[in-house]
């Protein structure tokens, strides 16, 4: 263990930043900027995948990912370039096409959005109005809720419940064991034929590791015995 974690810290960060910056101007030119845009912040840019590149788009990021660049050479076939954020994120949720270059699906024109306080206000009441159908729905459910007394499955507990829930334990701890219980099954070992309790989807024939030995050096010196 290091006698200086921070000093650590502080020297992996400055690593990063640096494969980062590297990786931003072999990609996005020097200085590095965006390839849409043309922002040039550093704190805004990211590298963009212009293709799908399998398992490597998937399992690599950030600036493991421009290590792992640096390594092989920056490597030109990848179809790497540098974005902003704002561009990146708008291209995930515009089809592929970066907003800057048109949007995708129904157009909203500007005159459309409020933009004075007459708008906003009318806007902002038919949230409200919304919000107050919400709860009146939600108020009318627990009204016509009939409430009855059931016993749990499980511990025998009697506890409330609604019509609309249907409620069976009393608790998910009770629901969880009961779970487990009926999840499991009895079998016969096959080595000294003893029962034994498993669950279904198992594929367990011995009810101990002994036994399954047992079986194995049994059917070993069969086979040796068979000359096989």
């Amino acid at each position: 263990m290091s006698k200086d974690p921070e000093r650590d810290k502080r020297i992996i960060r400055e690593a990063n930043a640096q494969a980062k910056f590297e990786a931003f101007c072999i990609y996005g030119g020097t200085p590095p900027k965006c390839a849409c845009c043309g922002e040039t912040n550093i704190g805004f840019l990211t590298l963009d995948h212009e293709i799908a590149i399998g398992s490597l788009r998937r399992n690599k990021g950030g600036a493991s990912f421009c290590r792992w660049l640096r390594a092989r050479g920056w490597p030109k076939n990848l179809g790497l370039r540098v974005l902003c954020w704002n561009c990146n994120c708008g291209r995930q949720s515009n089809g592929g096409i970066c907003p800057h270059h048109g949007l995708v699906g129904p157009d909203v024109s500007q005159k459309d959005i409020p933009t004075n306080d007459a708008g906003l206000a009318e806007a902002m009441e038919q949230l409200h109005s919304l919000g107050s159908m919400q709860a009146a729905g939600s108020k009318r459910y627990w009204e016509d809720a009939q409430v009855s007394e059931e016993t749990c499955l499980f511990c025998g507990t009697r506890f409330g419940t609604t019509s609309q829930t249907g409620a069976k334990y009393c608790s998910d701890r009770c629901k969880f064991k009961q779970l487990r219980l009926t999840a499991k099954e009895v079998r016969s070992c096959n080595e000294c034929s003893k029962p034994f309790r498993t669950y279904k989807y198992k594929k367990a024939k011995f009810c101990s590791y002994s036994c399954a030995a047992k079986t194995r050096e049994r059917l070993f010196r069969a086979r040796r015995q068979r000359g096989v």
